[in-house]
């Protein structure tokens, strides 16, 4: 049994070649999905998918990290540590447990939120062929939010202008207009697409694979970012009155409906779970999103936005490069030994109230 801090990674990589060591160790069958790009250090990127069970049972535990690239640490981490405690080993016979690590590996390598597209793959699993939602405040922030140019004195001036914005429409309209996506600047920042991913393609070869025609799945998905300081809060796609709803709740105590007071200014459009809703229509599907808290909203956002511009513009190997991608690594995944702990001791309780419940529910 491996210390907890060895289960966190520095790069893509690593973390890549820790989860499929573990799985090795563990006994299980790993089915790979290559990208066709190549990572920050010029390596193949894999989504590597780890079956322990029996993929005809009629249960699973669908758990998946990186779904937001950068975010993917966390999320590798868990489930690493998830194999390195054998809790495989406390599968019952009708309940398997699929592991999807790093959906979105171009964002994990590159140390970025989107995909090989820009494209944020929680704001792309939408009807591609219907009208995209409207987003229209967002063309008044276009040029603070994605500036051709990053240096004190425009940094000054464009903060102002967000300012000036949130002093007009007030700071929870502010919020909607950044995380609800949008669908018509390529460049800009929670850009939805305007066709499926490869990541978002993959997602559906993963459920038509391993989770067709199961009668319940939970699905957790790892995200960090959102939230205080190392505190997990889980999140359900479904409404308070719904069945689903209640059955997350009843397993795992606190969750927060999507359609709650709280996160309803949010209105993210074409997140991951309801695009699994949409793939599994007939399975009782329980979604639930991990969000690890980080730093403020306001951190989180202006290190998007150095990120989006560094793609686009600057350049990754001089010093305002370097120190861009060191400031997104730590928003997404603070260097702190303590955050590293805390989030595991939660996330090893929450994955192991998953496990339990679904092995419950098959003797009932």
């Amino acid at each position: 049994m491996q210390d907890v801090l060895s289960f966190f990674s520095f790069t893509y990589s690593e973390a890549r070649a820790k989860f499929l060591s573990a799985c090795q160790n563990a006994g299980a069958k790993v089915t790979n999905f290559k990208n066709p790009y190549l990572g920050l250090e010029n390596e193949y990127l894999y989504t590597d998918v780890a079956l322990f069970g029996d993929n005809k049972s009629s249960k699973c535990l669908l758990i998946t990290s990186g779904v937001h690239g950068v975010e993917g640490f966390l999320g590798s981490a868990c489930q690493i540590g998830w194999i390195d405690r054998k809790y495989y080993q406390k599968i019952s016979s009708d309940v398997s447990v699929i592991l999807v690590h790093a959906i979105n590996p171009y964002g994990f390598s590159w140390l970025r939120r989107v995909t090989e597209g820009n494209v944020d793959l929680n704001r792309n699993f939408i009807d591609h062929n219907s009208i995209y939602p409207e987003n229209p405040l967002y063309s008044e922030l276009l040029n603070s939010l994605c500036p051709k140019s990053w240096d004190e004195a425009l940094l000054q001036i464009i903060n102002r202008d967000i300012e000036t914005f949130q002093e007009k429409y007030g700071s929870i309209t502010y919020r909607k207009v950044l995380t609800k996506g949008q669908y018509k600047y390529p460049d800009g920042i929670f850009y939805g697409g305007v066709e499926p991913t490869w990541s978002n393609l993959t997602v559906r070869k993963i459920a038509e694979k391993f989770c067709k025609n199961k009668k319940r799945v939970i699905f957790l998905d790892f995200h960090t970012g959102l939230g205080s300081y190392g505190d997990c809060e889980l999140i359900s796609c479904s409404a308070k009155e719904t069945d689903n709803y209640r059955y997350a709740k009843e397993l795992f105590g606190e969750v927060v409906s999507i359609t709650s007071d709280s996160l309803k200014q949010l209105d993210i459009c074409g997140d991951i779970q309801t695009g699994l809703t949409n793939i599994l229509p007939i399975t009782e599907l329980i979604n639930i999103a991990l969000e690890y808290g980080t730093y403020s909203f306001s951190e989180i956002i202006d290190t998007l936005r150095a990120d989006n511009w560094l793609h686009l513009y600057g350049d990754l190997q001089n010093k305002k490069g370097k120190k861009i991608k060191e400031n997104i690594r730590n928003a997404f995944y603070p260097d702190s030994d303590a955050w590293k702990k805390q989030v595991w001791t939660q996330a090893e309780y929450i994955l192991t109230k998953a496990l339990g419940g679904l092995s419950k529910s098959n003797d009932e």
